[in-house]
Order: structure tokens, then sequence, then C-alpha cells
């Protein structure tokens, strides 16, 4: 991406991870994670370090892209804030652009995945960072504080996806969300995991990713909840190799479309899709349920970017834990906008994180 210098660094279960820094690098990174590298420092003079910033020392920014996306899903965001003076890391997420795509679903639980980005934040000798995430990228950000606390978070910024407590004492049942769902909402919103966890998704998919990418852009009213909120229709969109007119950011000369028919040329979704699996097979659970109670309050600065025309991930998901408590330093924006805000309204986004980081630090 423009204006970021591209790294790599191995992780301690050697896993590769390509990311994004505002910060050049100096001299050979050191690439192997060690486990004695991650111990935290919260003193500041760490984050001063890592910014161009000549005020106060603010902490990094940490930008985690959901499904089917990579770090280019923050191109137009990054830009807007770096008068703020925050360095920048956006990464590739495990399953996802030039990272690495183990096939076995097990490698995808969340605290897997959070002490990889702990060790490379560790390896640019970063402590503690305000985690941005869009997607399964909030939901990782969410689980960064959850498996880490305030060692690392500063603060949460999650857009599209409401907070989403583990429930320690149930396994994740996916028939039950969706029934639940539907109940609550008229619509089984969660309806497309049934097709992504199938074992020749990743393959179909792929074959037709152009028709994909005009299920997930189309310019239809509801066509998200049409499509994948009604059980077996993603597949049959699929089969059909289906067009339909695509929203204006999505059309070909501004770049998205490109770049993701490009790179899942090459990548496919088997990685992308395995962030799914783990739910559904109760890997995810099997960790979490262990999350000690006091953690699920966020006892950090939070900001929630909801999409009101958003027919899957519902703005009115964020109610249930605020009410219960759980968010006790939240602020809400809501942006006139479908589900993938940072394409479709960058500026506004982009508006609502820079006033709250402002505003914050």
């Amino acid at each position: 991406m423009e204006g970021l210098t591209r790294k790599t660094f191995t992780t301690s279960r050697a896993l590769t991870y390509t990311y994004y820094d505002t910060q050049a690098a100096t001299s050979t990174p050191t690439t192997t994670a060690s486990p004695t590298s991650l111990t935290a420092s919260r003193n500041p003079a760490h984050w001063r370090s890592n910014s161009n910033s000549h005020g106060p020392p603010k902490p990094p920014l940490l930008f985690l892209h959901g499904f089917p996306d990579s770090a280019f899903l923050w191109s137009r965001i990054i830009p807007a804030l770096r008068p703020l003076s925050h360095r920048v890391i956006a990464p590739d997420l495990l399953g996802h652009g030039r990272t690495d795509k183990p096939a076995d679903p097990a490698c995808y639980t969340s605290d897997l995945m959070t002490a990889d980005l702990a060790e490379l934040l560790a390896n640019e000798g970063i402590s503690q960072v305000i985690v941005v995430g869009h997607d399964w990228g909030a939901f990782l950000a969410q689980r960064m504080w959850l498996w880490r606390g305030p060692a690392l978070v500063a603060g949460l910024i999650l857009v599209s996806v409401a907070y989403m407590p583990p429930d320690r004492e149930s396994p994740f049942s996916l028939e039950y969300l969706n029934y639940a769902l539907e109940e609550a909402t008229g619509h089984a919103r969660y309806a497309y995991w049934e097709y992504f966890i199938q074992p020749d998704a990743a393959e179909l998919t792929q074959e037709r990713a152009e028709s994909f990418w005009t299920a997930l852009h189309g310019n239809r009213k509801n066509m998200l909840r049409d499509i994948f909120c009604t059980r077996g229709a993603v597949r049959e969109y699929l089969e059909s190799d289906s067009r339909t007119e695509l929203r204006e950011y999505a059309k070909e000369g501004n770049g998205w479309k490109e770049e993701f028919l490009a790179r899942t040329k090459e990548s496919g979704f088997a990685g992308a899709f395995n962030w799914y699996k783990v739910y559904v097979l109760n890997m995810n659970w099997e960790k979490e349920r262990h999350i000690r109670g006091e953690r699920l309050t966020i006892r950090v600065p939070t900001l929630f970017i909801a999409c009101s025309r958003d027919d899957i991930c519902l703005p009115s998901f964020i109610e249930p834990p605020r009410q219960a408590g759980l968010l006790p330093e939240l602020e809400i924006r809501q942006i006139d906008s479908t589900h993938w805000c940072t394409m479709e309204k960058p500026v506004e986004v982009a508006q609502a994180m820079h006033g709250w980081l402002k505003e914050r630090w």
C-alpha cells in the first residue's frame, strides 16, 4: 500500500505473516519470534519511538481486516489518519492475502492468532496498541482484549461487527443461532456460514470469484440479506454464475474489484473459510470458555462504527453487551452504509475514527 513498507514476520509456530507498516525498516528486522520477546512494557516511550509525533506519545494503530479481504481494505482510511501521528501496522491476517494459509482449522483459534499478532508487535518494539477491526477483524480485535487485556490493548475500534462476548457455558450451535436470529429478526443472518463450511465451498467460490464479488457488493436493495441470510442461496447464486449490477465503489476502475480478483485467484478461499470452520467446530469455544469472567468487560475506550444498511451484522447487536455493562467506555457512531463501509464511505469512516482518536489521544 502506498506510503507503507511491506514486511514479513515468522511466528514461533512457524507461520509467516505479511504486514504493512508506516515505519520503514531501518535495519534488517528480526523475522522469527522468541517466547522471551513477548514481555510487554507499558512505558509510553515505546509509543513515542514508534510514531512520528512531536507531541504526547500515542499508541500505534493495529488494523485488522475481515472476510474476504486483506490489509488493502484500509488503504483509503490510513492516509486520512496520518496527521494524528499514530504509527500504523496493518497485517494480512491468517488465511488471507500474502500471509500463510494453514489447512488445519485448529490453527485459527483466537488465542493462537492473538499470540501471533502479539509476537509480531513485540518484534517491532511495540508494547501497546489501539486495535481497529472490521468484520472478523473486529472479532479478533475483541479477542486481543480478552486474551491480552490492557497490557497490550489501549483501545478498540470495532467496525460493523459488535462485541461478541464468549459464552462460557454453552457450545456454539450454528443451527440454534440461525433459528434464534430468524425468530428475532425475521432472517437467518448466518445462513451463509452453512455454505462456507462445506468441503467444496472454497473451490466453487474461487471458480466463481467474479460472481461472488457481485453477491457481496451488488446494488440490489437488500441483496446481502436475500443471498447470505437465506439458506442455500449463496450456493445457488454461485452455481448459476449469477451477476448483478455493482455498487459504484465496487465497479472496475476503483481498485477494490481488481485487488480482490487478483488476490483470490492466487490465494483462494480455503484459508479464509477456516475462520468459520474453527467457530462451528467449537475449537474457539473450547479455548474461550476458560477466559476469566472479569475480562469480559472491556475496560478501555471503545468505538463502535455501525453500518445502518448492514443486513447481516445489524447495528442493534451492540445493545445486549452494552446493556449488560460489558462496554463501560463505549461510544457509537453510525455510518449510512452497507457492510463494507471502508469501501463505500471511506471519508465518513475516517472522520469518525479521526475525531474519536483525536479526542481520546
